[in-house]
């Protein structure tokens, strides 16, 4: 008897740890999706704004010197700026589905591209700065 009750007792706190954990993945779920609504668009518009732009110039440059090889290039970087928004919704929400699958490893913090982030990180605060100061040229505080 004294054994059936410490198993009861187990899978209650087993239970109530359950509920826990599950509800901090919930949590950290809406959190990071309403971030990634704020985050993610500011960094997207800008994203989308270059892309285009480096499209229409190899668009200009394919039809004068030839270069089909480039094109492609470009076409796949404006996919990809596209459809970033989005994909970054769909990680979080992947993320959360195999929230109890393995850990896979994790590999050194070295093999992240920081000259890269930190590049993004210019053009985004850069762009920015230029859509602000355009719209309050073109419409004055007083």
């Amino acid at each position: 008897m004294n054994n059936s009750s410490q198993l009861a007792s187990s899978a209650r706190h087993h239970g109530i740890s359950d509920f826990l954990i599950e509800g901090i993945y919930g949590f950290i779920l809406v959190i990071t999706i309403a971030g990634w609504t704020i985050i993610g668009f500011f960094v997207w518009v800008p994203l989308l704004i270059r892309t285009t732009a480096l499209f229409a110039a190899t668009v200009l440059y394919v039809t004068l010197f030839r270069d089909p090889d480039r094109m492609v290039k470009t076409e796949q970087a404006l996919r990809n700026a596209v459809r970033f928004y989005l994909h970054g919704f769909e990680h979080f929400i992947r993320f959360y589905r195999l929230r109890h699958a393995a850990e896979p490893p994790v590999g050194p913090l070295s093999d992240l591209k920081w000259k890269e982030l930190m590049v993004e990180c210019i053009w985004v605060i850069g762009m920015w700065a230029v859509i602000y100061f355009s719209v309050h040229s073109v419409f004055p505080h007083h």
